[in-house]
């Protein structure tokens, strides 16, 4: 997968808002924090999705890469922000796509 597709897809799981959580990587149905990787996981945060949607190679750490400069400090800490919603994520991701796709046609 490309950093644009590993993007598109980490977006696309987060999209409806319910999929979308802080604080843990992943949980399940009941709101426990699980693996993001597992069968049961249901929501998750920006790099949780990332963490699901590819693995480790260079593309998902392009990835990373590619969404940390948009949002300019760590997805971690930038995703359990108070400040940051549901809304701002996405926007991100999308700013974060973009730049994989104009990367990816040079």
């Amino acid at each position: 997968m490309t950093a644009a597709e590993i993007l598109t897809a980490a977006r696309a799981l987060l999209t409806p808002p319910e999929r979308w959580t802080k604080g843990v990587y992943a949980q399940d149905r009941n709101g426990y924090a699980i693996g993001p990787k597992e069968e049961d996981a249901v929501c998750f945060c920006m790099t949780g999705a990332l963490l699901r949607c590819a693995n480790i190679d260079t593309s998902r750490l392009l990835a990373i890469r590619l969404l940390t400069q948009v949002i300019g400090r760590n997805l971690v800490f930038a995703n359990d922000d108070p400040a940051t919603t549901h809304a701002k994520v996405l926007r991100w991701f999308d700013e974060a796509i973009a730049r994989a796709a104009e990367a990816e046609r040079v």
